[in-house]
């Protein structure tokens, strides 16, 4: 698959509706960390922006102050680093669930 053909099916083909990998102890976390989920079925592309939602209250003694002034506050959500650690491995678990499901992109070799 080139990359044009790879970059629609990235954008255009449904993989997955989130709500149905979600409870509702799921939504509400994610619901504070002002994050909806729409009743829908995912693009590939929706599912990694839902990642990087999620992944951007990361934060870790090893971040620099340049990617620390990157990281959402997540002090100010009422979620606890708990909670957060639990959505963040919950999203990562379905996005490696239906990863088999991604474009793949293959470039032709001249």
């Amino acid at each position: 698959m080139g990359y044009d053909e790879w970059h629609k099916e990235y954008i255009e083909k449904k993989i997955v509706n989130i709500k149905n990998e979600l409870d509702t102890k799921d939504l509400k976390i994610l619901s504070k960390l002002n994050i909806k989920i729409e009743d829908k079925v995912y693009t590939e592309y929706e599912l990694e922006t839902l990642t990087v939602e999620v992944g951007a209250y990361y934060k870790d003694d090893d971040m620099s102050i340049l990617e620390l002034e990157y990281v959402k506050d997540l002090e100010s959500t009422g979620v606890t680093q708990e909670e957060y650690n639990y959505i963040s491995e919950k999203i990562d678990k379905i996005y490696d669930k239906f990863s088999k499901y991604f474009a793949k992109f293959c470039p032709s070799i001249l």
